[in-house]
């Protein structure tokens, strides 16, 4: 199922991020980082909070994710 299959290149892409969370330059004002999704079209947006905390704040498709949340 291809929405089964996003879902999982999404949430891989999320948890990829317990290791090295800065390694995404940040994009936009608000030290928001964009990460790509492999394999698909959609980027994630977040910020990095004190501790290397990754707070994710938008799952965006590739077209549209240069607009902040």
């Amino acid at each position: 199922m291809a929405a089964v299959d996003l879902v999982e290149a999404i949430i891989a892409s999320g948890n990829a991020l317990a290791t090295l969370p800065k390694r995404n330059p940040i994009r936009h004002e608000g030290e928001l980082r964009e990460r790509l999704v492999l394999g698909t079209r959609y980027v994630l947006l977040y910020r990095v909070e004190q501790g290397d905390t990754v707070l994710m704040l938008a799952v965006r498709h590739g077209a549209r994710a240069s607009r902040v949340p």
